[in-house]
């Protein structure tokens, strides 16, 4: 039993590991959020954009559906905008190594 638990923490550390390191401007755009990259807005914009290279493609125009598939229902566009913000920023740590990477999975956050 001990031994599945440590297993558990190990692939729930790795994964939010990874998640720091491939996608850092979702981190940001949802940093102030009450429940941060497990927010039902993070994990729609993140089911649309996985990668942080899909995610800088994001206008405002099209995260406001997303914003609305996720619940939001006051200011959407002035949210809409502050994510294209953030999401279009430059980070430094981007690499090419993890713009090509496949996305990052939230699996603790499927069940927000």
């Amino acid at each position: 039993m001990d031994s599945e638990l440590v297993q558990a923490i190990a692939v729930l550390a790795r994964t939010q590991q990874d998640a720091v390191w491939a996608h850092p401007a979702t981190l940001d755009a949802f940093a102030r959020h009450k429940h941060g990259v497990c927010s039902r807005e993070a994990r729609r914009i993140l089911a649309a954009a996985p990668t942080p290279t899909s995610a800088a493609k994001l206008t405002g125009r099209r995260l406001q559906p997303l914003l609305k598939q996720a619940g939001r229902i006051r200011g959407i566009q002035a949210e809409a905008e502050r994510l294209h913000e953030v999401f279009k920023r430059d980070y430094l740590t981007s690499s090419r190594r993890s713009r090509r990477l496949s996305g990052i999975r939230l699996p603790l956050c499927s069940g927000s």
